[in-house]
């Protein structure tokens, strides 16, 4: 018997592994979902796995067309009403399948909001991860995939549930960024103004520079004459490399310390000296509707981008996804999260959870 992970299961999984709690696994050639668990009967049968211990309960599966979809204490079953594409599915040894990053953000697309949706697109496709298990910490660490391998996914899943909520969620994600709130302030800069944003260019996120360094001749005349030294790579939060423009995110939980103040100071005045202009973005500015709307108005003139007129309606829309994206510092993941349970322990659960068949 096979057990398939999907949705919110499926993100745990990947979390956990990329947090290093999980061996590595690889995609899974040919996969079918004959004889795949979906009663809790089916799920104790795996709920001696260690790995599984780190998700939360019910677990959501995936299972045939034909099978009953009749939800249970353990289990959440999903069907399959399409084909997908290859490497949906990696193989974790032993009978367990998850779904891919891809799949996965496809599947929580029936049931997470738009903008929350995004947000666990950039957690995936960027440079860190939230311990749901240690109060959302967060963890650096390697994409779980990109946007062109979600994009490339999504266009090939004609007709899955949730394919349009998927489609418009994916179009707001970026890669490479480091933490969530720089995801929110890139999502709200760049999102268009139907959607709620400011409707500024795409940035890149977290690119890296190479930069010469100049210094003092020891046989100038005076101290302001300099000779090119070496290069160094620097990198911007937001950067739009054609316009020589950047936003930097001031995070406390990132930046506090002598060393560290000094550190970001040097390297902001090397990116200044190297001609890009930069605008720098505090955590309580994020949090400020009209902060964070003097900081767009600033980026779009040093950008070259005519300001558009604008209605009512499209100001009232950006100060609700702001309010939407900064009125809480839970996670989207953390919100789903919070209406289950730790996965219970086999001996608990064989007398707390009747079998479905029963």
């Amino acid at each position: 018997m096979k057990l398939f992970l999907s949705g919110f299961s499926a993100f745990e999984y990947w979390t956990a592994l990329r947090l290093g709690a999980q061996p590595r696994f690889k995609p899974a050639r040919a996969v079918t979902l004959e004889q795949c668990a979906h009663t809790n009967r089916d799920v104790l049968a795996f709920a001696q796995r260690p790995d599984l211990g780190q998700l939360s309960w019910p677990i959501d599966v995936l299972i045939p067309q034909t099978a009953n979809n009749l939800k249970t204490s353990l289990v959440i079953p999903h069907r399959r009403p399409v084909q997908l594409p290859k490497g949906a599915f990696h193989s974790a040894g032993r009978n367990l399948y998850v779904s891919s990053p891809e799949l996965c953000f496809l599947q929580l697309a029936r049931d997470v909001p738009l903008h929350d949706l995004a947000l666990i697109g950039f957690e995936l496709c960027g440079m860190y991860a939230l311990d749901l298990r240690n109060d959302c910490a967060l963890v650096p660490c390697s994409p779980a995939t990109t946007k062109t391998k979600l994009r490339k996914f999504l266009e090939s899943s004609h007709g899955a549930t949730g394919i349009k909520q998927a489609l418009r969620a994916a179009r707001l994600v970026l890669d490479n960024s480091r933490s969530p709130m720089e995801s929110k302030v890139a999502l709200l800069l760049s999102a268009n103004s139907a959607t709620g944003g400011f409707g500024l260019p795409a940035p890149e996120l977290n690119t890296e520079l190479v930069m010469p360094v100049r210094a003092c001749s020891p046989k100038a005349a005076n101290a302001t004459t300099s000779v090119l030294r070496a290069s160094q790579t620097r990198a911007c939060d937001l950067l739009w490399r054609e316009h020589g423009v950047a936003i930097e995110y001031d995070s406390s939980a990132h930046h506090e310390g002598k060393e560290n103040i000094d550190r970001d100071a040097r390297r902001r005045n090397q990116l200044v000296s190297n001609g890009l202009a930069i605008l720098t973005i505090t955590k309580q500015q994020a949090r400020d509707f009209f902060a964070m709307e003097s900081v767009a108005s600033d980026a779009r003139e040093l950008l070259g981008r005519r300001a558009r007129p604008r209605s009512r309606d499209a100001r009232v829309r950006q100060w609700k996804l702001h309010r939407t994206l900064f009125g809480t510092s839970e996670s989207p993941a953390l919100r789903v999260r919070a209406r289950r349970q730790p996965l219970p322990h086999l001996e608990s659960a064989s007398k707390k959870a009747p079998s479905a068949d029963s």
